[in-house]
């Protein structure tokens, strides 16, 4: 109470002191000192919900982009996108969440799938605090964002294990797997820029009606129910193996460095389960959602697993060098051009067939024994590594790699096939579980699909 009174004595000197304006300026001297706290407080509260705001606009702004970028060019239902996720994010942002939405409005927005921008505007505004003594209730918020998407185009290979290990709820859970891949990376049947090619493979390669081609000179070509026969006259069904010499880990053109066909891929003295070559064929590049997820429908599960040889086909139906191997529809662009290649690798188990090398005829000798498995594996990290290397000035291929439940080999040489993981990107995982191995092509598929935009 003292010290009150004692204060409210010097208010009434500085009052009644005729010498000066004491009291005058000391009450300017307490209004701009109000003024100035109000100002300190209330701007503050205005840039953090600004920067939320700004936060929200540039996530929304990115998810109205993708959709452009799918092929879809309705303003509603792209602005419709925007607004999901910008309100989604302002009600995630902490104090502001607990705000109505009907305090921040979108302004104005546009989307021009020509040019690919994308231009937004927000406002809202906070309630003054002291700065109400200046005779301000409200500060106004407004936040801007615009951005133009480049769309990449991607051509990605899927290396599919159809393989005797993946009998049963495997093989079951490959197909979930790969065919969410498939919608992922084409949401519509219209998606343009992005292309797809499948490689399943067990004991050898069905190259379909390409065998013939990509073995001239390496095998007597006779037609015969729509296969051809070696030059040991065994029918091979269309299936091939690699290749020897300096080109066994290239993509080298096939004319110069013709594949292989051999017997003992469907040697009929060989138990079932290692001479089987895939029934399914290999499917070059093509953005045909729906064949693509009925092919992956169709896989069977049987053979040995000549993993090389899927990992080289996954190159070449990707590589410029073999562009005369495809309709026009489906040929790889070429290295130079200013499309991003991708290959995704996948495997149950150790890759323990070759055949190139690997001399006799008997039961296990290219199929499980050491010297077919390190071949095998050997070429794998070879054909990898030459994947990867620098193609006509741009990146080179990159490779995502997928271990589902196996063995450490198969996992050694699936990691030192995949790029490095960075910050912001898995390119190996491990899967023990049909759950898991859905989670990683669905992962890598969103990966590829954030890597053909930038904004």
């Amino acid at each position: 109470m003292k010290a009150a009174s004692s204060f409210s004595k010097k208010i009434n000197e500085f009052r009644h002191d005729t010498s000066g304006s004491v009291f005058t300026i000391a009450a300017l001297m307490l209004f701009a000192i109000i003024v100035s706290s109000g100002i300190a407080i209330d701007y503050t509260r205005m840039v953090g919900k600004k920067s939320k705001m700004d936060s929200a606009l540039d996530a929304a702004v990115l998810a109205a982009g993708v959709e452009m970028t799918k092929g879809v060019t309705d303003q509603g239902q792209i602005r419709q996108v925007f607004e999901n996720f910008f309100y989604a994010n302002v009600q995630n942002s902490g104090d502001i969440g607990s705000i109505n939405n009907s305090n921040i409005q979108v302004s104005s927005f546009s989307a021009d799938p020509q040019t690919g921008r994308v231009s937004a505007e927000v406002t809202s505004s906070i309630n003054a605090t002291l700065m109400q003594v200046a005779g301000y209730s409200t500060l106004d918020i407004t936040s801007s964002a615009s951005s133009v998407f480049d769309q990449k185009d991607v051509e990605v290979t899927m290396m599919l294990d159809v393989t005797g290990s993946m009998r049963g709820q495997r093989i079951a859970d490959l197909k979930v797997a790969a065919r969410d891949a498939v919608d992922i990376l084409l949401p519509s049947a219209s998606t343009q820029g992005v292309r797809i090619g499948l490689v399943p493979y067990a004991s050898s390669v069905n190259a379909g009606s390409f065998a013939s081609t990509v073995t001239s000179g390496n095998n007597t070509q006779v037609a015969r129910l729509g296969g051809f026969v070696t030059s040991n006259n065994v029918l091979t069904n269309n299936c091939v193996s690699g290749r020897g010499g300096r080109d066994a880990t290239t993509d080298a053109y096939y004319f110069g460095a013709p594949l292989g066909s051999d017997s003992r891929t469907v040697n009929g003295a060989l138990q079932p389960v290692r001479r089987k070559c895939p029934i399914a064929t290999v499917q070059p590049l093509t953005n045909d959602r729906a064949e693509l997820k009925r092919q992956i429908g169709k896989y069977v599960a049987d053979g040995y697993t000549a993993g090389h040889l899927g990992i080289a086909w996954s190159y070449y139906l990707l590589s410029e060098n073999w562009r005369d191997l495809f309709n026009n529809a489906n040929k790889p662009a070429s290295y130079g051009d200013d499309v991003q290649k991708i290959a995704i690798l996948m495997t149950d188990g150790k890759f323990n067939t070759a055949y190139e090398g690997i001399s006799g005829t008997g039961n296990n000798a290219p199929f499980n024994t050491p010297s077919s498995t390190d071949v095998s594996n050997s070429r794998a990290t070879k054909l990898c590594e030459d994947m990867k290397q620098t193609k006509a000035g741009n990146t080179g291929i990159i490779i995502y790699a997928v271990a589902f439940q196996a063995p450490a080999s198969a996992q050694a040489t699936l990691r030192a096939c995949a790029n490095a993981d960075t910050a912001d990107t898995t390119y190996y995982y491990s899967a023990s579980s049909g759950q898991e191995l859905r989670a990683a092509f669905r992962a890598i598929a969103a990966s590829i699909s954030n890597l053909r935009i930038s904004g």
